[in-house]
C-alpha cells in the first residue's frame, strides 16, 4: 500500500499520519521553500505514528523552523525481514528532526534504517531506538548543529557526519555491539559525548574525527563499559 502526501503552505501548518498495515510505504513532500511562499513559510511540523511490521517513509521539508516527527513501534518481523526504512531530508535553518523507534524483531531481521539528511543552519536531529539489529545514516551540512542518540540494539551500525562550523553531538548507547563512524568537520567549536554503558559483553568500535583549522577547540567526552573493552580511533 501507498501513500503519498504533497503539501504546499504559508505557515504553521500541522499534518498527523497514522498507519497499522502490514505493509505500506508513505511519501511526505512538503514544501515551505522562500522561492515558494512568503518569508514567513516557516513553524509547520509532521507527525508520523506507525504501527505495525514493515513500513517506508519518505519525508522531505523545505523551509526554516520546521518539524518532523515519526515514530514506529511494534514491529514484529520475521527472519529476513527489513522493518522500517526511514528516509527524511530538511533544507533550511533552524530546523528539528526527531525519530524513534521500538521493535521486537527476530535476531535476523532488521528493525529500522534511518537515512536522515539536514542542509542549512542551527538544526536538530534526535534519534532514538530499541531492536535487535538498527542501521543510521545521517547527514548536517550547515553552522551550529546537534544531534542526540539515544538506544540499544543488540547491532547497530552507525555512520554520521557534521560539516560546517559549531558543531554537537551527544550518543548515549546501552547494550549490544556498535560499529560507529562519526566525522565532525569545519571550523569553530565541536563538541562530542560518547556515553557507551552495560554492552552486554558486545564488541564497540568507534572512529571518531574532528578536524578544522589548528586554533579550534575541540572537545571529545568518551565513556565505555563494554566486559570486552572498547576499541576508539580518534582524529583531531
Amino acid at each position: 500500500m501507498i501513500f503519498y502526501i504533497e503539501t504546499k503552505v504559508f505557515a504553521s501548518l500541522q499534518i498527523i499520519y497514522k498507519q497499522a498495515f502490514r505493509s505500506s510505504i508513505l511519501v511526505l513532500f512538503y514544501i515551505t521553500a522562500f522561492f515558494l511562499t512568503p518569508a514567513n513559510a516557516q513553524d509547520n511540523s509532521m507527525t508520523i505514528n506507525q504501527i505495525g511490521e514493515k513500513f517506508t517513509f519518505i519525508g522531505f521539508q523545505i523551509g526554516s523552523q520546521n518539524t518532523l516527527t515519526g515514530q514506529m513501534t511494534d514491529s514484529r518481523l520475521n527472519p529476513g525481514e527489513s522493518g522500517a526504512v526511514l528516509y527524511s531530508a530538511q533544507a533550511g535553518s533552524g530546523n528539528t528532526i526527531n525519530f524513534s523507534m521500538s521493535s521486537t524483531g527476530s535476531a535476523l531481521s532488521t528493525e529500522a534504517l534511518f537515512a536522515l539528511e539536514q542542509k542549512g543552519n542551527n538544526n536538530i536531529k534526535t534519534i532514538e531506538f530499541s531492536g535487535e539489529n538498527v542501521e543510521i545514516s545521517t547527514l548536517q551540512s550547515g553552522d551550529g548543529t546537534s544531534i542526540s542518540i539515544t538506544g540499544n540494539a543488540e547491532n547497530l551500525l552507525l555512520k554520521s557526519s557534521q560539516s560546517g562550523s559549531e558543531h554537537a553531538a551527544t550518543m548515549q548507547l546501552d547494550t549490544g555491539s556498535y560499529d560507529i563512524d562519526f566525522e565532525q568537520s569545519g571550523l569553530g567549536k565541536k563538541v562530542a559525548e560518547i556515553d557507551l554503558e552495560n554492552t552486554g559483553g558486545g564488541t564497540v568500535t568507534v572512529d571518531w574525527s574532528q578536524t578544522g583549522a589548528v586554533a579550534d577547540t575541540n572537545t571529545l567526552i568518551f565513556s565505555c563499559g563494554s566486559a570486552l573493552g572498547c576499541d576508539l580511533s580518534y582524529q583531531d
